[in-house]
């Protein structure tokens, strides 16, 4: 039976996902892309002059970190983000489910449900002392999509995401700040579950960089190439920086817009 959903999918269709790292995992083996993202097709086409994302492994209506972030949001917006929320966060904000794929760090904290694989998309079993090599991890995530109408409240959104879901402090260049060779923690993050490695994406209609954004997002390549699975459609999204001729797979069909990652994202993963 064809999945339904995208959970459906990564539940059960482990074929499936097996097919898709045979064709995808030597991206990331040959340095083209740190991961990708797996949607079920048609994704939702919002009007919108402007857009943020917030890549998150715990927006899920149940989980803490989902809930707090938005209680946040519309404290912070009484006064920072109006008319962003508008009175009501959840009429200009989409959840995608997504399954995620990239290159894990030794030093991250991971989800409790993700999978690993070698680089050739054989499965690892995790150990106490954690992997000593490369290694890609998997496991069902979300994308929180927020529309806004300016570079204004862009920017304040920005800020606001900076400033409480980030676990390092984040300077105004969109890097970690640096004390003794080591991170400052966020002091204002909302839980322990934020990123030392936050992917925020900012996103215009026309394509254009919003000045707002010069100093601490970096332009990059959305890439995404649509598959058909039995009777569904699915599209493959993946960052890239400048390498778009040399990624194979740009023989299938495949979308391509430019969107604003936070700079240190960039430098510090998708360049590193």
């Amino acid at each position: 039976m064809a999945p339904r959903t995208l959970e459906d999918l990564v539940k059960n269709h482990s074929s499936v996902l097996q097919n898709l790292r045979i064709r995808y995992y030597p991206l990331i083996a040959q340095g083209l892309a740190t991961g990708y993202n797996l949607y079920l097709a048609p994704l939702p086409t919002p009007n919108f002059r402007f857009g943020f994302s917030y890549y998150h492994s715990e927006l899920k209506p149940t989980d803490d970190h989902f809930n707090t972030l938005f209680q946040r949001i519309r404290n912070y917006s009484s006064t920072n983000l109006q008319p962003v929320i508008r009175g009501n966060i959840m009429s200009s904000s989409l959840v995608l489910p997504r399954n995620a794929v990239y290159l894990i760090k030794p030093e991250w904290k991971n989800p409790s449900d993700m999978h690993y694989y070698d680089l050739q998309g054989f499965p690892l079993i995790p150990t106490k002392e954690g992997f000593q090599r490369l290694v890609v991890g998997e496991s069902l995530q979300y994308e929180l999509f927020i529309a806004v109408e300016s570079e204004k409240e862009l920017r304040n959104l920005a800020n606001f995401f900076k400033r409480y879901a980030s676990k390092d402090l984040l300077n105004m260049h969109g890097k970690k700040v640096i004390h003794n060779e080591e991170p400052v923690k966020n002091g204002l993050a909302i839980d322990d579950s934020c990123w030392s490695v936050p992917l925020f994406v900012c996103d215009s209609k026309n394509g254009c960089k919003p000045p707002t954004l010069k100093r601490d997002f970096l332009a990059v390549l959305d890439l995404r190439f649509f598959e058909q699975i039995e009777d569904n459609q699915f599209v493959i999204q993946t960052f890239v920086r400048q390498r778009k001729k040399n990624l194979p797979v740009l023989r299938y069909p495949h979308f391509t817009s430019k969107k604003y990652v936070l700079r240190q994202f960039v430098e510090d993963y998708l360049d590193s």
